[in-house]
């Protein structure tokens, strides 16, 4: 059980044009939600290339600390 409050905890929001979905940080892959297939693939390549900066985010943030700034998809 507490794997599975971890993995959904682990988890980012992306919106867009009314639309939303979220992304797992460990696979990078949508897990609820629907966003146009050109944002979801900006998303996740952004995801990629920041999943370890999400991941330290996600441990800070569990551990009651601030996470600091990502660079944001250009």
């Amino acid at each position: 059980m507490e794997n599975l409050i971890n993995e959904i905890k682990q988890l980012f929001g992306a919106g867009a044009y009314d639309s939303e979905e979220k992304v797992n940080i460990q696979t990078c892959e949508i897990t609820d939600g629907r966003l146009p297939n050109k944002q979801t693939k900006l998303v996740l390549a952004w995801a990629e290339l920041h999943q370890e900066e999400l991941m330290a985010n996600w441990k800070l943030v569990m551990n009651g600390e601030e996470p600091f700034k990502i660079q944001p998809l250009q």
